[in-house]
């Protein structure tokens, strides 16, 4: 007989040989199995994360703009306000101008009697225009907190990524303006965007 008849492999030990690549493949898949389960998991987290952070950020958006809208409009109406009560104050300088110029002009008072109605309008027109000032600077404050908002909110929409074009408002920027009013100053008020 043969070397191979004489000696031969008893069928467990072929059965060993044979099984261990497949459970070896097996083991590997097993493992691969596992990581891509928790792959899959990972992901899912990721996913779930990601979409908190977009409806967080979708949601200080929608606040921010708001906000922003709000302010403009309560800034907006705060100069029209500051603007007509400026014009009026002037309106009344330029009248009581006139009507003193006239009474004095009719009355043919004395130098002394015209003197100390001069001192007291001078008086009255320093606290006329002291109280302009007053409002010019109020005025000047509001456009500059709106402003300030404005440049804040712009660096917010870099910072998160988000491009102008993508916003439903066109901000509108304070230009402040130097007019001559009647009484000899010159006032600064809101007239136009930027």
């Amino acid at each position: 007989m043969g070397k191979s008849s004489l000696y031969p492999t008893p069928p467990l030990e072929n059965e060993h040989f044979a099984g261990h690549p497949l459970k070896h493949t097996k083991r590997k898949l097993s493992l691969v199995t596992k990581d891509y389960d928790n792959l899959k998991w990972e992901n899912e987290v990721l996913e779930l994360r990601f979409e908190k952070c977009q409806s967080e950020r979708d949601d200080l958006h929608s606040r921010f703009v708001s906000a922003i809208l709000e302010l403009q409009q309560k800034t907006g109406l705060k100069n029209v306000l500051l603007e007509k009560k400026l014009e009026k104050l002037s309106e009344l300088l330029e009248q009581r101008e006139v009507q003193i110029s006239e009474v004095l002009a009719a009355a043919h008072l004395d130098p002394t009697a015209v003197m100390n109605v001069n001192k007291k309008l001078e008086d009255m027109l320093n606290r006329k225009n002291t109280a302009i000032q007053d409002l010019q600077y109020e005025l000047a404050k509001a456009c500059k907190a709106h402003d300030d908002l404005l440049s804040v909110y712009e660096s917010k929409l870099q910072e998160y990524g988000i491009s102008k074009s993508e916003i439903e408002f066109q901000p509108l920027r304070a230009k402040l303006v130097n007019t001559w009013t009647g009484s000899g100053q010159t006032a600064n008020y809101v007239t136009a965007d930027r």
